[in-house]
């Protein structure tokens, strides 16, 4: 059986990725876990260590590897450094990094802007969501110390990128004001030949999952994870 483990954002939730892993679950017969990290969703993020987001990631991943024998990892944001972290250390049979945060801009101001994201970002469905409400809440209250929480845990698990082997492929959105475009590159120089390819999105911002290009994210992480991986390749959207 084939697993799929999603992992969410700094200061999130799972529904940052709940919608790719709904559409990969309407197309495959796949165990899909996306977990909450410690001090994320509705729980307060004083006093919890990055090393408890890593071992609470690690967790997920080994349960996964009790049912199944093939397991893919898909990270956003601070996810994708934590997933990165994970298929440098573990068996991991594919990699894909959403607006993954190797480069960002400085915490404090990483924090206020998600923030102001929260409050003025998405309407309709999103609006009317009650988790969606408590995070909103919650993301203009979030302590200056876990900030800095954020930045040790991107320190920690970036020297894990030159250490990627399994076949990994990089969605980046064009207009991403919280993880530079330029990371895209980044991250696909530090791993080196096992990037298989990186979409650019040309109208989304920081949630990919979420944003104008959601479904073109969707089916190009479909792909990759449906298909054997044949060549490297580039695609602009």
């Amino acid at each position: 059986m084939i697993g799929c483990l999603l992992l969410h954002g700094y200061t999130g939730a799972p529904y940052e990725v709940e919608p790719l892993a709904q559409y990969l679950q309407e197309r495959e017969d796949w165990y899909v876990s996306i977990p909450t990290l410690p001090g994320h969703g509705i729980e307060q993020m004083d006093h919890v260590p990055y090393t408890q987001w890593i071992e609470a990631a690690e967790k997920a991943l080994m349960e996964l590897y009790e049912e199944c024998s093939t397991v893919y990892v898909v990270g956003f944001s601070m996810g994708g450094m934590i997933a990165a972290y994970l298929a440098a250390n573990h068996k991991v049979d594919k990699l894909v990094l959403l607006s993954a945060s190797a480069k960002y801009i400085e915490p404090v101001q990483f924090i206020t802007d998600i923030a102001s994201m929260a409050r003025n970002g998405f309407r309709g469905e999103w609006e009317q969501d009650v988790l969606y409400k408590r995070y909103r809440h919650k993301v203009g209250k979030t302590p200056i110390r876990s900030v800095f929480e954020f930045r040790k845990c991107v320190q920690a698990t970036a020297p894990c990128l030159s250490e990627i082997e399994c076949p990994t492929y990089i969605v980046q959105g064009e207009q991403d004001a919280l993880v530079p475009k330029q990371t895209a590159y980044y991250l696909s120089e530090c791993i080196g030949d096992a990037v298989i390819g990186i979409t650019f999105l040309a109208n989304s911002k920081h949630l990919v999952c979420l944003d104008e290009d959601r479904e073109i994210a969707f089916q190009v992480v479909h792909n990759f994870l449906q298909l054997s991986p044949v060549r490297r390749e580039r695609v602009e959207q």
